[in-house]
């Protein structure tokens, strides 16, 4: 593989990367959910605490997230982790978990009419999408020139 596209935290000592870009983590709820009929488009941290969670399945994104909980002294419960979007819709839905999910991924399952997407604050977490290559590593033409438009196009 040439170039790679990860989410941190992600371990970049073998890897030379650009940014694509930084979205904050949102939090995925049914519209039956309490918390989705507050006004305004983000959620306490805190106020989903109490919820069952649907997180990522890679585990340094377990770690991070079990972390912003730790930080805020706040029990938290996770029903199940995820690795592909989809699998998650039937159960946010149907208000048996609440997700926690990049800003993007919310973006895209929030045309579905029965999903409500706030963007977590208190504290506000963020997530790095990056483009990655390994160091020292020769790569063929089309490659190099997708890594030098990228990285001009994205400003790294």
């Amino acid at each position: 593989m040439d170039l790679g596209i990860v989410r941190e935290p992600f371990r970049t000592e073998k890897y030379e990367s650009a940014l694509i870009k930084t979205e904050s983590w949102t939090a995925l709820l049914s519209r039956e959910h309490p918390m989705a009929e507050q006004p305004g488009d983000t959620i306490l941290l805190s106020d989903i605490a109490g919820s069952p969670l649907i997180i990522p399945s890679r585990p340094p994104l377990q770690e991070e997230i079990r972390g912003w909980f730790h930080r805020i002294e706040r029990e938290h419960t996770i029903l199940c982790t995820y690795n592909t979007l989809s699998c998650i819709v039937p159960l946010v839905e149907r208000n048996v978990a609440v997700a926690s999910l990049p800003e993007a991924s919310g973006g895209i399952l929030r045309i579905r009419q029965r999903l409500v997407c706030r963007r977590l604050t208190e504290p506000e977490h963020v997530s790095r999408l990056l483009l990655v290559r390994r160091r020292n590593q020769l790569m063929p033409a089309a490659a190099g020139c997708f890594w030098d438009f990228a990285r001009d196009y994205c400003g790294s």
